[in-house]
């Protein structure tokens, strides 16, 4: 198995620039032991730039999710369906490569 390479990743995360980057790999790296997860870079990288949801707006869904829920609990298929501050936004560009999508 090869390391990964530039064109493995989109190339927004690649133009942020290497003194960005080290930053973010730095405050991943809590343990100082230069050892990161992958996982938690790119989940990182994916979110950075997400909008934050209001309080009004979180509140909005959380009512929606209890209207949906029976005891506590709500079914898949509802939850999926429930109206969320974040169905607004388009935060995945379309042409995503394949390879992206697992």
């Amino acid at each position: 198995m090869s390391g990964l390479s530039k064109n493995d990743f989109p190339a927004e995360w690649i133009s942020q620039g290497v003194k960005r980057t080290q930053k973010i790999i730095e405050r991943l790296d809590t343990e100082y032991r230069g050892v990161i997860s992958w996982k938690s870079l790119c989940t990182l990288l994916c979110l950075f730039d997400a909008p934050i949801p209001t309080q009004a707006e979180i509140d909005e869904y959380t009512q929606n999710l209890l209207e949906r829920s029976e005891n506590g609990e709500i079914e898949a298929e509802a939850f999926a369906r429930c109206p969320s501050f974040f169905d607004q936004q388009d935060l995945i560009p379309q042409s995503l490569p394949s390879k992206f999508c697992y």
